[in-house]
């Protein structure tokens, strides 16, 4: 089998840090080494990761001043002497077949540019997960272009970075995360790769996110970096890809002013520009609103729409 390298991405989660890294040490496949990047925590995740990794030596640690999510995860990928990376966040959890999944699709597909397999979102940080029995970690199959940006545009839950692994020598020319982004900058990178390398996706859940009730706040006010750098990029895609990409790039603006609404912030103008160039007609905004993929009630709606009509007068009539 493929030797697989891990990076995981660490940032004042002293809560989970440890659940993490025992979800690496219960994997079917063992890891060839496990690189933690911490980006300059506060709080006592560094030490906790210190403790775990004690005498062990597939262990690396990299402690980093605070730089961003997207230059600790580059960073701990270049260090990684793995050809194939997978990445998991601090407060994420993998199944014991996560590796061997990711394994096996290395194996069926080496040349591709990254491989994915299904993750679950899970509520609330002290949730106990129920292990998912040992199957169907051989269902793998490959995607690429117009396939990748359809099944993206239309699942856009389908990636999320801890159930990700990249093939280093087949994306390096990508630079990886873009370093100085905000937020989303795995979005942006996930469209570079479908573009240029196979995708390879499998439908067994082996990773979970969990999800804390902070998301939507940090969210709010800040424009999703995908969204202003592919609006100017659009001549690197493919002409036949850009249906696709415009229903990526409405459902992140949509994202975008429903949380800056929901938390009281205000749209930013950046965003207002970003919509002008997405949403030419009303009846887009309508469209916009049904690739929001949270509930949200009918009076947000509204109030969005009418924040959308009172400020870009020039987008709505």
């Amino acid at each position: 089998m493929n030797s697989i390298g891990v990076v995981v991405t660490l940032y004042n989660k002293e809560e989970t840090i440890e659940r993490a890294l025992e979800s690496i040490e219960r994997q079917r496949c063992v890891p060839a080494e496990i690189i933690i990047v911490n980006d300059g925590s506060t709080d006592a995740s560094l030490d906790r990761a210190r403790r775990f990794g004690r005498g062990k030596s597939k262990y690396i640690i990299i402690d980093q001043k605070n730089m961003g999510v997207s230059v600790a995860r580059n960073n701990g990928i270049n260090a990684s002497k793995s050809n194939y990376v997978a990445m998991l966040d601090a407060d994420d959890v993998w199944n014991c077949n996560h590796v061997l999944a990711i394994s096996r699709m290395v194996e069926k597909f080496p040349e591709a540019g990254m491989y994915v397999a299904s993750s679950k979102k899970v509520l609330g940080i002290h949730e106990i997960l129920e292990p998912i029995a040992a199957c169907g970690v051989d269902g793998s199959y490959a995607v690429r272009g117009t396939e990748f940006y359809k099944k993206y545009s239309d699942q856009p839950r389908v990636l999320h970075t801890s159930a990700v692994c990249l093939n280093k020598h087949k994306t390096r020319h990508t630079g990886f995360f873009p370093e100085g982004a905000i937020r989303s900058q795995d979005i942006y990178l996930w469209l570079k790769i479908g573009q240029e390398c196979d995708v390879i996706f499998n439908d067994v859940v082996t990773s979970f996110q969990l999800m804390d009730n902070s998301g939507l706040g940090r969210r709010a006010g800040v424009v999703p970096f995908y969204i202003s750098n592919l609006l100017n990029d659009l001549s690197y895609f493919d002409e036949s890809h850009h249906p696709y990409l415009e229903k990526i790039l409405s459902r992140g603006a949509a994202t975008s002013c429903l949380a800056s609404l929901s938390s009281g912030c205000d749209i930013t103008s950046d965003l207002g520009v970003a919509l002008s160039k997405t949403l030419p007609t009303t009846s887009k905004i309508y469209t916009l609103l049904s690739y929001w993929p949270y509930k949200t009630t009918l009076s947000s709606m509204a109030r969005y729409i009418l924040r959308i009509k009172e400020r870009y007068n020039n987008v709505c009539h």
